[in-house]
């Protein structure tokens, strides 16, 4: 399987790059563009620049690698834990293992605080129908700030705690 790497991402105007894992594989690419899952932080330079305006056509400095995080050779079940934007790299290992069919159980938990926060559900849903046929994909988000009168059902808490007392615990990877 490929790595994943983060890039520094400069702007003019911005005072210090920001570091972001790349979201996608490089075969999901065009050519000389690149995605990014960046989510808007109150008093964030560089979030709050993009989401000023359009930003097409402007000036974008890419370096890096400024770290490496990819798959191991293992034949042991993958265990991907991540929460917000944390699913960027997550999101390109998982579809670089469906690009190469690779021959392992895995379990996604996503962190989020409610519904609203999810997002990119129908990309897990295609991993999920693209995965080795030999093999289990399960993709679990758990709600930690939830409102308990909302329609949700699916787990609720710290996504680290239901790891512990649903995997952990019970030894079932």
């Amino acid at each position: 399987a490929s790595d994943v790497y983060k890039r520094q991402i400069k702007v003019e105007g911005i005072q210090k790059p920001r570091s972001y894992s790349f979201a996608q594989t490089p075969e999901r690419e065009n050519e000389n563009e690149y995605t990014f899952f960046i989510r808007l932080v109150p008093g964030g330079e560089l979030s709050a620049w993009l989401a000023e305006k359009n930003r097409e056509g402007e000036k974008v400095v890419l370096s890096g690698p400024m770290g490496k995080f990819g798959l191991d050779d293992s034949a042991k079940p993958m265990v991907c834990i991540a929460g917000g934007s944390g699913m960027s790299a997550i999101k390109s290992i998982l579809e670089d293992c469906v690009n190469n069919q690779v021959k392992r159980n895995c379990v996604y938990l996503f962190g989020a605080r409610t519904q609203n926060d999810l997002y990119c559900a129908s990309v897990m849903q295609e991993i999920k129908n693209n995965w080795h046929p030999d093999y289990t994909f399960e993709y679990i988000p758990v709600l930690s700030g939830e409102s308990e009168e909302s329609n949700w059902t699916g787990p609720t808490g710290y996504v680290t705690d239901y790891f512990q007392e649903n995997f952990v615990k019970t030894e079932s990877m």
